[in-house]
């Protein structure tokens, strides 16, 4: 049985430009696209709106979901403890989920256990973003750069991808 073709945008931490990528990626491909941030934001406001009711003045889950996906920043140690806590049954549960909800292209793998089982279970296509001279922010990558990648050079000043 043939593997089904995904597309993977790493990098070396957050904010280095998977999203923005992947997203301009599929869309020039007729894909669609997920981050696994999104997957992480959106049962982290799940489980808050169930535990808190109107939590932070929310009448919905989605409500709370737009709240912390606005200031993900502030969120952002918050969100890797829960992204972390998720993984610890199944390492591959966030990206497995974009790809069982239709995305082909998904970025934000962070974990190196995450990427081997995806690339077990999937025809992965993998491109490495590198940021150069952008500061480290806390996050929970142990990633490197898989042998096989293809390199994207993205400097977002002149916005040229090389």
């Amino acid at each position: 049985m043939e593997k089904q073709v995904v597309y993977l945008f790493l990098g070396s931490g957050p904010e280095v430009g998977k999203s923005t990528l992947g997203k301009q990626f599929a869309e020039s491909h007729g894909l669609k696209h997920g981050t696994t941030s999104d997957i992480i934001i959106e049962t982290f406001a799940q489980e808050l709106y169930h535990l808190f009711g109107g939590f932070m003045g929310a009448t919905s889950w989605y409500a709370i979901y737009e709240k912390i996906k606005s200031n993900k920043e502030a969120w952002r140690p918050w969100l890797v403890w829960y992204g972390n806590r998720m993984c610890d049954d199944d390492p591959a549960c966030l990206a497995g989920e974009l790809i069982n909800r239709g995305c082909s292209v998904v970025d934000g793998i962070r974990r190196q256990c995450e990427l081997d089982l995806i690339r077990e279970r999937y025809d992965c296509h993998v491109f490495w973003i590198e940021r150069p001279g952008y500061p480290k922010k806390l996050d929970n990558t142990d990633i490197t750069k898989p042998n096989d990648a293809v390199t994207i050079l993205n400097d977002f000043e002149t916005k040229d991808i090389k």
